[in-house]
């Protein structure tokens, strides 16, 4: 019933609002079983007949998590990729403000000095073996996280309970305020901050134009069809 509910609301709202496309982006972290994965397939798999019916020129997508072409999570990749436009894959908060430990919140590739475990190109390897190119976005983080760390190393551990998200309007404001310099992870290929504030020192992982040219450069490589944006702050 709660399909139904959802399904009547989400075509009431194509009807009365200027809307081209419907993301869905339910995001379930619980214990995932066979039926709970069957039973959201085909919530998609209804939804998209009945937006077929609506307007076929109304676009469906789903974002999953960056790891779900090769772990149990609620999104069946192959069957949910019969129903939709696209899949968004959310190559994003590899590193939150919760971590234990500094970094990337969307490091391209892996880690030489094994600082994290996974990355966005091995995942995206995954998806290809699953669904066409040309049926998947890339998901990109306009945003940060800033954290008080041990040291001004990049990689180092964080404060308990210290991080928080860093807008790229804070890091702009960072470097100019305070001359700052930015500094690159050549590893996963995304740009940090490090200052001193009150005696603590504080470390910011981010995204520029540089990192996102190079997440652009594997879009275009890959034959995605293009990207998605999260943006915060």
């Amino acid at each position: 019933k709660a399909q139904e509910t959802a399904i009547v609301n989400i075509k009431t709202l194509i009807k009365t609002q200027p809307i081209n496309g419907i993301n869905i982006d339910i995001e379930y972290a619980g214990v995932v079983t066979p039926a709970l994965r069957a039973q959201f397939s085909s919530f998609i798999r209804s939804l998209s007949k009945e937006l077929k019916r609506l307007d076929s020129s109304i676009q469906l997508s789903v974002d999953v998590f960056a790891d779900a072409a090769t772990k149990e999570r609620i999104w069946d990749i192959p069957a949910l990729a019969q129903s939709v436009d696209y899949i968004v894959v959310m190559a994003y908060d590899f590193f939150r403000s919760s971590s234990i430990q500094s970094g990337p919140v969307a490091p391209l590739f892996g880690s030489e000095k094994n600082r994290w475990d996974t990355d966005i190109a091995k995942n995206l390897k995954a998806y290809l073996d699953l669904v066409p190119p040309e049926r998947i976005l890339l998901g990109i983080p306009f945003y940060g996280y800033e954290w008080q760390t041990t040291s001004g190393d990049s990689g180092a551990l964080t404060y308990p309970k210290s991080g928080g998200l860093a807008t790229y309007k804070r890091v702009r404001k960072l470097i100019d305020d305070l001359g700052l310099r930015e500094q690159w992870d050549p590893d996963a290929f995304s740009p940090y901050l490090t200052y001193e504030e009150d005696g603590r020192t504080q470390m910011i992982y981010y995204e520029n134009s540089r990192s996102l040219s190079y997440k652009l450069d594997l879009v275009n490589q890959a034959g995605f069809d293009g990207i998605a944006i999260w943006a915060l702050g």
